[in-house]
């Protein structure tokens, strides 16, 4: 499916999965966004009711399909200063520092590779999740309750 395709789906489709789905893929690209975790994650298989954690562990099944390592997981950040994360985007779109201001309680994730949908707001202020791409642990970088992420992809396969 074309890019011009995949953005022409209808208004009704624009913050869903289908389009995605159908197309076969998510890509920076296209500006894909989605208005809760539930529409996101949808891409990747899940069926399940509402979904509010910061990330989703993909089932090794999926994994398979969308051609990602097992240790892969769907994340929600908040890429700005918050009540209990520090986390931030680097200008250029390649890294991601995680930060939690609370050091002794940081449990690091066995998630070496993150499908990143980023909480952003649209004009109207409204709660969005965009894809910003696949991020990859960076060796070496997580230390004490700091993490780091580099982006190795700007596309991902979604699952039917």
């Amino acid at each position: 499916m074309s890019r011009d395709k995949l953005n022409a789906g209808t208004d009704s489709d624009r913050y869903t999965a289908t389009p995605h789905i159908k197309a076969g893929y998510i890509d920076i690209s296209t500006n894909a966004v989605f208005r809760t975790h539930k529409d996101a994650l949808n891409c990747f298989g899940y069926q399940k009711g509402h979904y509010q954690r910061a990330a989703w562990k993909i089932p090794d099944e999926i994994c398979d399909v969308i051609e990602l390592p097992y240790n892969s997981s769907v994340w929600f950040p908040t890429l700005d200063d918050n009540t209990a994360w520090d986390n931030s985007l680097s200008d250029d779109g390649l890294l991601i520092i995680e930060k939690k201001k609370e050091a002794d309680d940081f449990r690091k994730n066995d998630w070496e590779y993150r499908i990143v949908m980023a909480k952003s707001k649209d004009e109207y202020n409204r709660t969005l999740y965009r894809f910003i791409g696949i991020f990859e642990v960076v060796p070496g970088y997580s230390v004490g309750n700091e993490q780091r992420f580099r982006r190795v992809s700007t596309t991902v396969k979604t699952y039917r």
